[in-house]
């Protein structure tokens, strides 16, 4: 499982694999502040912008790059992710089959 520290000693529990997310990208949502200084300090629109950047296009990159990585070290049936994890855009961008589910099968 790709996924944040906060999420590391669960996925071990429950005998999976853990493989974290860069370090640019681990953020816990439960200290959002920590994450993005000043957030709280920010209202309305501007508050908005700030979350919309800093939890879905700053971490973005390193998202896709940890994906790709670990799609690398062996062969998997599925990919699931959750909605904020963007990481999987680039990917479903150049595969336009997968979003539809036209029935073609990815190498």
């Amino acid at each position: 499982m790709l996924t944040g520290s906060k999420y590391r000693d669960i996925t071990q529990e429950n005998q999976l694999v853990w493989w974290p997310i860069p370090r640019e990208a681990d953020y816990d949502d439960a200290d959002l502040e920590a994450w993005m200084p000043g957030r709280s300090a920010r209202r309305g629109i501007a508050a908005g912008r700030h979350d919309v950047i800093n939890l879905f296009i700053r971490p973005l990159r390193a998202q896709h790059a940890a994906l790709m990585e670990a799609l690398g070290r062996g062969s998997f049936d599925a990919v699931v992710a959750e909605a904020a994890f963007l990481g999987t855009l680039p990917l479903l961008l150049r595969v336009p089959s997968l979003i539809y589910g036209a029935g073609t099968v990815c190498q």
